[in-house]
């Protein structure tokens, strides 16, 4: 019987690179395509995506659109229910 390997308990697995900020005013040029927004005093979660030219931005970390911008998809609240995640991804 094959052993069964096991994946490491993070996506990284052993790596341990530091982070590198990125402020969420370049966030949406760099290629980040959502960003959650917390509030814990008001209790809320405010949705953002990256748009180019009235397009949703898809890129990866380091691959954007400089020209990308930030358009709220919502504002939700931490203790409602839990919001419709394909209506708000465009599905």
């Amino acid at each position: 019987m094959a052993a069964i390997q096991r994946r490491p308990a993070t996506c990284h697995g052993e790596r341990s690179e530091t982070g590198k900020p990125l402020p969420l005013a370049r966030a949406a040029a760099g290629g980040c395509e959502f960003a959650y927004v917390f509030d814990p005093s008001a209790q809320t979660m405010i949705v953002l995506s990256s748009y180019t030219n009235g397009h949703k931005m898809i890129g990866m970390f380091g691959q954007g659109d400089p020209n990308a911008e930030w358009a709220t998809l919502a504002e939700l609240s931490l203790n409602g229910p839990e919001p419709d995640w394909k209506r708000l991804e465009g599905e």
